[in-house]
């Protein structure tokens, strides 16, 4: 059987092909014993096909069906406003942070003095973070290789915990809401 022909076949029954496309499969059915013979079978499980009756859904599955679409359709709807309002957000405050990065900038223009104040005492500030940065290092070496891997352990233990505690509690919500189906 040629694998070209059998699509052929195929969009002659549904009549999608050009009268030199039918032309084309008639010519080679009658010189291929194997085509020719998948034709007919084909031919016929079309006629059986189209005498069928036509059988409709019962009109429960119809309203199950479009049930679940509008859920669909609403927690879609739920996902874009999530999104929009977190873009919206995240949009906000990027604008909130160069707005007050120009003001800061036009103070600092209009008062030199004030400003370099303000950066020598931010300086400082920095400088003592490092230092204490420096002594929680050396704390942490100090504490040894078990100790610090019983600490991240304990740490990602917390973590993960904390993580299926929120999984827990959205899919309790969302089963509350109903747009959690269980099926057995």
């Amino acid at each position: 059987m040629h694998d070209e022909f059998t699509s052929l076949m195929s969009l002659v029954l549904d009549r999608e092909v050009t009268p030199a496309q039918a032309t084309v499969l008639r010519q080679h059915v009658a010189g291929c014993a194997e085509c020719a013979a998948t034709w007919r079978e084909w031919q016929a499980v079309d006629v059986r096909l189209a005498a069928a009756p036509l059988v409709l859904p019962p009109a429960s599955l119809m309203v199950g069906v479009a049930a679940r679409l509008a859920e669909r359709n609403a927690q879609r709807q739920r996902r874009r406003r999530l999104a929009s309002g977190l873009l919206l957000a995240w949009g906000g405050t990027l604008g909130a942070l160069w707005l007050v990065t120009l003001i800061l900038a036009a103070w600092g223009y209009s008062h030199p003095l004030e400003a370099g104040l303000l950066l020598s005492s931010g300086a400082q500030v920095v400088t003592s973070l490092t230092g204490l940065l420096s002594g929680v290092q050396s704390f942490l070496r100090s504490l040894g290789q078990p100790v610090l891997a019983l600490l991240s352990a304990c740490f990602v233990s917390l973590t993960g915990g904390l993580v299926l505690l929120w999984v827990w509690v959205m899919v309790r919500s969302d089963m509350a809401q109903g747009s959690v189906t269980v099926t057995e």
